[in-house]
């Protein structure tokens, strides 16, 4: 259950905010915009849910002299308060503090704070509104984890017992119940093992002990070139590296995770090794952050700019952005030259193409760009290939150094003949080149199967939400053909103008060039196969929604598709495209 958005109003340092919110959500800007105070509202969220889950609903029926509506849902003790209260409403006003969290298949929870009134939780929902604990937690699963406030590990630590251990040991106590943690749950202490030796080469971690027999402290060790030492002798950024792998580990199942500004006492190679650790851990992430490093290794639409005269957060959309973010926060870091002087390796792709190529790497087990150390940049188009040929000599000169450069390209409209010539036109600059033989990546994803899946899923949540009856029955197949229909002539003509277009200069009679073509075409669009390999791919995704939304209420994404594909429908070019470019990262 992953969150689509953020409201925020009289909400400490917000009158009124919102966040639209993805799959990885990175929060920056400069001191006190507010990153924080969102993750609070996150942190109530969990909070308040976890009480919820215990206790049935009520129905409050008054609206309360300081302006609490009445609603369906919980009053929530002070125990289920983690943070302070005191300045939760914005410049001390009167006006309730009202925090809203949307959810995926139209959920919703309403969090409402009075002057007078104890804070409540309700359910906001247009179907069969829960009764029961039980019914409450089927219907709004959520598993959301707050990663607490890091620091340096208490000197000695003094066996607690299990149940003070389980209320604190996600708590702001964390850093006092580090040992006690391992000494509990010592089953999974190899793998928290393997990933510090992994992420700290050289560093060999001890599970905890008690010194002697009947003592009530508890010594850990870790080992570095021969010599044993004490993990409270060690820097502080080793301490809080332990920690939050620790907690990292303790939250296996999450499907959000939330992290506050975790790079403070690591080192700056750390902070790039946070993002590939939180991605492969949960489904939704937000994290705050000042980090140049974190902010430069993500992608520019996973960071947030939080920007407290605006009334809503910004997502980036490109490296520009990304660049403005950086300097925001008090560098003047250059992010892409940075990384490049880094890496050494460059991918060229068209527009939005790596978010796509990324999920085909991870469900082929490849590893992803950060791992493999390519930058991978956008260029504006097939059109724009011309520029990558002169890449290779600008990087020479402007960083000393010699740069691989790679470059993917959609096939476009375009025929195989130009295709031909844009390859050996670009043989002699770059040391990897691939056209893709179908109109663009996303016709890639166009796996029936996994289409009628994701549909299906779709509908699922909706059933279940109460909005629909029983599962319909979907034809995929035709889905797909109705999909396209309407979009024969606009291919057939863009290809032929293509093909006329590359072989103007040739002793050849258009009329036998364009009948050659028709017959092709004719055969190509014969069948769904042929339909989705040269038609657009987000035309036929775009036109397959509008059918879905009329009949069913409920779209699909390229990424939603590809979340219910099998390994063994990854399309065999795509994955020997993958392959290939761990191949030029080598």
């Amino acid at each position: 259950m992953q969150l689509t958005s953020i409201q925020l109003s009289q909400f400490k340092k917000f009158k009124k905010y919102a966040v639209s919110t993805r799959h990885m959500n990175i929060l920056t800007g400069p001191n006190n915009c507010g990153k924080s105070t969102i993750l609070d509202a996150l942190r109530l969220l969990e909070s308040a849910h976890r009480h919820a889950s215990r206790r049935k609903p009520v129905q409050f029926h008054n609206k309360e002299d300081d302006g609490v509506p009445p609603g369906y849902g919980w009053q929530l003790p002070g125990s289920a308060i983690p943070i302070s209260i005191e300045n939760i409403h914005t410049n001390y006003g009167d006006e309730p503090v009202h925090c809203t969290f949307k959810f995926e298949g139209k959920r919703q929870l309403d969090l409402w704070f009075g002057k007078q009134t104890r804070p409540r939780m309700y359910i906001v929902s247009e179907g069969r509104l829960p009764v029961s604990t039980t019914a409450f937690k089927k219907q709004y699963p959520l598993n959301l984890s707050v990663v607490p406030t890091l620091g340096p590990l208490e000197r000695e630590e003094d066996i607690v017992d299990p149940e003070y251990l389980e209320r604190w040991a996600g708590g702001r106590r964390a850093p006092r119940l580090f040992r006690n943690y391992w000494y509990n749950y010592g089953d999974r202490f190899d793998t928290f093992a393997q990933l510090v030796q992994s992420t700290w080469p050289g560093i060999e971690i001890l599970p905890p002990e008690r010194p002697e027999l009947l003592s009530k402290n508890l010594t850990m060790f870790c080992k570095e070139q021969g010599v044993d030492r004490e993990v409270a002798w060690a820097g502080f950024g080793f301490q809080v590296w332990l920690q939050l792998l620790t907690h990292v580990l303790r939250i296996p199942d999450t499907d959000i995770i939330v992290v506050d500004e975790p790079e403070i006492y690591l080192h700056p190679d750390l902070h790039q090794k946070i993002l590939t650790l939180l991605r492969d851990r949960a489904s939704q992430v937000f994290l705050a952050t000042h980090s140049v490093e974190i902010i430069g290794e993500a992608e520019p639409n996973e960071v947030v700019l939080v920007e407290p005269h605006r009334q809503a957060a910004r997502r980036l959309n490109d490296y520009e952005g990304l660049q403005s973010a950086v300097e925001l926060v008090g560098s003047r870091q250059n992010i892409q030259l940075r990384r490049l002087a880094d890496a050494r390796r460059v991918l060229f792709v068209e527009g939005k193409d790596k978010k796509l190529l990324s999920r085909f790497m991870s469900k082929l087990s490849l590893p992803d760009f950060g791992t493999l150390g390519v930058v991978v940049i956008p260029v504006g188009g097939f059109s724009s290939h011309s520029r990558v040929s002169n890449a290779q000599w600008a990087f020479d000169k402007v960083l000393g150094t010699s740069i691989s450069v790679g470059v993917l390209l959609d096939r476009d409209y375009r025929s195989s003949e130009e295709c031909k010539q844009i390859t050996e036109q670009l043989a002699d600059t770059v040391d990897f080149i691939h056209i893709l033989e179908k109109k663009e990546i996303e016709n890639y994803v166009l796996v029936p199967r996994a289409i009628h899946a994701a549909i299906e899923a779709r509908l699922a949540a909706r059933i279940e939400h109460g909005s629909l009856g029983a599962m319909p029955d979907i034809d995929i197949d035709e889905l797909l053909e109705k999909s396209t229909t309407d979009l024969s002539v606009h291919v057939e003509s863009q290809r032929i103008a293509r093909l006329l277009e590359a072989r103007a200069n040739k002793q050849v009679d258009s009329a036998v060039i364009v009948a050659e073509e028709k017959q092709r075409f004719g055969e190509l669009w014969s069948a769904n196969e042929g339909r989705c390999s040269i038609a657009g791919g987000k035309e036929i995704i775009s036109s397959l929604n509008r059918m879905l939304r009329d009949a069913y209420s409920v779209s699909i994404t390229d990424v939603g598709i590809m979340q219910y594909m099998r390994l063994g429908e990854v399309p065999k070019e795509m994955a020997n495209l993958c392959k290939r470019i761990v191949e030029f990262a080598a």
